[in-house]
């Protein structure tokens, strides 16, 4: 698994914004002439990381206090699994308490451990 450094976060177009029925556009993630429809926020830190099948996207909020990870399938563009930690509580106890110390490929490591 490696660090992506060559993507777009776009908003999505407004026909697809109205087809879905939201009041705000979603964000996309443009990588390697592919779209993925994220769920995270535009306040959101994001760090994506990609394997030969998968492209991991790992958000954090420190503002709103919470951490997730999508994980997608390269090929079909969907989501695979995803993980929603809410509260530092559920992060620390999921992460550990070093969890503002940790690299972003450690918290990937450790959140795709409770994946299905």
């Amino acid at each position: 698994m490696r660090r992506v450094k060559k993507y777009k976060i776009l908003k999505e177009e407004i026909s697809e914004q109205v087809a879905a029925g939201r009041y705000n556009p979603a964000l996309v993630l443009d990588y390697q002439n592919r779209r993925y429809e994220l769920e995270n926020g535009y306040s959101d830190k994001l760090t994506i990381f990609g394997s030969k099948d998968t492209v991991y996207v790992l958000g954090i909020n420190g503002r709103l206090g919470y951490v997730s990870l999508t994980v997608f399938d390269k090929e079909e563009q969907g989501v695979i699994d995803s993980i929603f930690l809410q509260s530092e509580e559920d992060i620390r106890g999921t992460l550990g308490r070093n969890f503002g110390k940790m690299r972003e490929l450690t918290i990937i490591k450790r959140l795709t451990e409770f994946l299905s």
